[in-house]
């Protein structure tokens, strides 16, 4: 089967060059880039990736957005333009596992692996907040399938092709978790890995309460329960998810 890696990628100058590199021997037969209204060098770094690996690079330009949520956007850009029968999706602020590339799919439709923060570029108060949520995670991979009787899912994931077809998609806040979600609704056989680690390089959300709030939000309208959105505002040190989760509600009372 034909594999394929889409990276939407939105000015990830300082995190590509440890991104690709971790893919320069990766076993896949694609890997579609997405450059998002890109102003700083990241298309040349692309362009100087091209030539070392083995595999096709496809870059995708997009210079504007039509949906009002952009990541799940160009995501979905991404998944259309792949050619492959399995399909990963990557980020350009991750350093990648390459057994991620090489697991079982004879008896898994989709799949999902683990990623630890290290914050290469963050502030002190971001690594130590990085520490504690690495700690928090691995509990949680141990504790979560014992809890709730299923796997954990992961914003590191792949599917089959049929998998996505399956799924319609509109204008949807949170691409990765609420696609795991659907699949799982709809009955398709999964696996989560929880030995094979990835590494976040961005730093912790703790300093950009933007995206605090667009977790809040799209925690929102995925229908999570109060206690759970308190529970992930206290324990991993975000407020403004819990304050977007709560004037979202708001907004879908009918």
């Amino acid at each position: 089967m034909k594999i394929s890696g889409v990276m939407p990628v939105h000015n990830e100058e300082k995190y590509l060059p440890f991104s690709l590199a971790s893919l320069l021997n990766a076993d896949i037969d694609e890997l579609v880039v997405v450059l998002d209204r890109c102003t700083d060098r990241s298309e040349s770094i692309i362009d100087s990736f091209i030539p070392c690996v083995s595999y096709k690079v496809r870059k995708v330009i997009v210079e504007e957005r039509r949906w009002l949520y952009p990541t799940a956007e160009v995501f979905t850009i991404g998944f259309n333009m792949s050619s492959g029968d399995i399909i990963y999706s990557l980020a350009g602020d991750c350093i990648y596992n390459p057994e991620i590339f090489r697991i079982d799919w004879s008896q898994i439709e989709f799949a999902s692996f683990p990623y630890l923060d290290y914050p290469i570029y963050g502030k002190l108060i971001e690594k130590i907040q990085a520490g504690w949520i690495n700690i928090y995670k691995k509990l949680a991979y141990l504790l979560y399938p014992k809890l709730s009787g299923k796997d954990r899912f992961s914003g590191i994931y792949a599917f089959k092709r049929h998998v996505y077809k399956a799924i319609p998609r509109k204008d949807v806040m949170s691409e990765d978790i609420w696609f795991l979600k659907e699949a799982w609704k709809k009955g398709y056989k999964y696996k989560y890995f929880p030995d094979l680690i990835n590494i976040h390089l961005r730093p912790t959300l703790l300093s950009n309460k933007e995206k605090q709030r667009w977790h809040g939000r799209s925690r929102a309208h995925l229908g999570y329960p109060l206690w759970k959105v308190i529970a992930h505002a206290i324990v991993l040190g975000k407020p403004e998810v819990f304050k977007a989760y709560i004037q979202e509600k708001k907004t879908l009372v009918p």
